[in-house]
């Protein structure tokens, strides 16, 4: 029998706030066109997250809010320790897409659904 494969996808669920780095960067809920780096830049993701996760989640006030498709190959070094990534496209999945991906069962978790939290920091990897 074949091992189940393991599906990753990067899940940020975050307070409807935005928040100042104290060196100029805004980050968090911050709208706009600056919500696309808000949402996809410097996070701990880790060399599996980076490999296997095809998309990225985003949650708000426990209700899932965004969603990205990572672009293949588009991981860099963000500062040490820290990760950013590009989404197909440089913007979040339509509705089409979101609804294909989900019923394909390529994505775990779809904009009205409970974003799952945990203490301790915004970014979790989700195995599904």
């Amino acid at each position: 029998m074949m091992a189940p494969v393991k599906r990753y996808a990067g899940l940020v669920a975050r307070r409807n706030c935005v928040y100042d780095d104290g060196q100029g960067r805004l980050y968090g809920e911050v709208g706009g066109a600056a919500q696309y780096d808000s949402d996809r830049r410097k996070w701990r993701a880790g060399k599996e997250v980076r490999q296997l996760a095809e998309y990225w989640i985003v949650g708000v006030d426990g209700t899932v809010e965004r969603v990205y498709r990572i672009a293949p190959g588009s991981w860099r070094p963000a500062g040490p320790g820290y990760w950013e990534f590009r989404a197909v496209g440089d913007r979040k999945c339509t509705d089409a897409e979101i609804d294909a991906a989900y019923a394909a069962g390529d994505l775990p978790l779809r904009p009205g659904d409970p974003c799952p939290t945990r203490a301790g920091g915004a970014y979790r990897p989700h195995l599904f």
